[in-house]
């Protein structure tokens, strides 16, 4: 491997890849071989960046990358025993949870959380971050209990601004339904905010912890609490209508802020759907001109598919949008079905298209 071959490659894997998955730590460590040659990649990668526009680089982007970066150095150092950090006992994590939670009566929550939560959640947080999550269930267990009208209907969202990276969280906790992350998304990108990533973890007893990442329009965190109000307003009115449409609201924002759109007609729009990259997702990846709404319109042809979106990677160079998704199809499984992929590639295409999302 030559830095000429691999300069895009570490900017473009920390963007698009899940980095809490040891396959992705483990396929970029194929590319890159050597500690040497890891070093001068993160260099000639930073040097690039920080010579860029803010719209290029960011302080998410950096963090992913240095993210990317050190996982990979701990694993061409030391092997698969970099991993057993990650991949420590359930067992053991539960009780550590349960030393964090001692006070509270939270036995019984703590319990069903372990039992119901999908295998991969546990690779990705620690301790006190799942005690976290297991306190915002219980807010939502009492929401439940005393919301009234279409508040009932409502998920609950926690905020958590991330200054040093550029970005605020947001937590939504909730009960599934169908098509929830596509409504989240629009309640946020109504509010004028970027997307960078969201993360779906859905509990076999039906409920949901959704993270997203976002920023405002400059790049910087959300702090407003009016931005609060007024997405968590939005979001409860779109559960009450099975078939609301944020498009009309997205495109009404979107007259409000600097967003600066694709002009170059020519730009191709590349849609790839891989079964090799990932032992239980298969990974869409999706090049477009970036224009309104377009992040919206993509996840609402995946909900039209009846795909399931587990992580998506959204990323901006330019005037194209990078966007990447691990999914599975109604079945749970991979797609795999020519037909199918080919139906998903063909909606996906005509929501990447310009006017075929009705936004432009």
């Amino acid at each position: 491997v030559t830095l000429v071959n691999a300069h895009y490659a570490l900017s473009h894997t920390a963007q698009t890849r899940n980095l809490d998955d040891t396959a992705t730590i483990q396929e970029f460590s194929k590319i890159v071989r050597s500690p040497a040659i890891l070093e001068a990649l993160m260099l000639l990668t930073l040097a690039d960046g920080m010579g860029t526009s803010d719209q290029s680089w960011s302080d998410w982007k950096e963090a992913l990358v240095w993210q990317l970066y050190q996982d990979t150095l701990k694993y061409l150092e030391a092997g698969p025993q970099a991993f057993k950090a990650k991949q420590q006992g359930r067992e053991e994590l539960r009780q550590a949870v349960f030393e964090k939670m001692s006070r509270g009566g939270y036995a019984e929550e703590i319990e069903a959380h372990f039992a119901f939560m999908p295998e991969r959640y546990f690779h990705i947080f620690e301790p006190q971050q799942i005690a976290t999550h297991i306190r915002l269930f219980r807010k939502l267990f009492h929401h439940l209990r005393i919301a009234e009208g279409p508040a009932i209907v409502s998920p609950i969202l926690k905020w958590i601004v991330r200054p040093g990276h550029g970005h605020s969280e947001v937590w939504v906790c909730g009960w599934d339904r169908p098509r929830l992350l596509e409504r989240i998304a629009g309640a946020l990108l109504s509010a004028q905010m970027n997307i960078l990533s969201a993360d779906v973890f859905t509990r076999s007893d039906n409920l949901v912890l959704d993270i997203f990442r976002v920023c405002s329009t400059d790049f910087q965190p959300i702090l407003e609490q009016r931005d609060i109000q007024r997405i968590q307003a939005r979001l409860q009115e779109s559960l009450l209508c099975e078939d609301f449409d944020f498009r009309p609201l997205i495109k009404k924002g979107m007259r409000l802020r600097p967003y600066r759109l694709s002009q170059e007609a020519e730009l191709p729009i590349r849609i790839t759907v891989n079964n090799s990259s990932h032992p239980f997702y298969t990974l869409v990846d999706i090049q477009a001109p970036d224009h309104l709404g377009l992040l919206y319109n993509l996840l609402r042809a995946f909900g039209e598919e009846g795909i399931f979106i587990a992580l998506s990677r959204i990323t901006t160079e330019m005037d194209m949008a990078m966007d990447s998704f691990y999914v599975l199809g109604r079945d749970g499984q991979k797609l795999l079905a020519p037909a199918q992929i080919k139906s998903v590639q063909q909606r996906l295409h005509r929501a990447a298209t310009p006017s075929g999302g009705s936004l432009s």
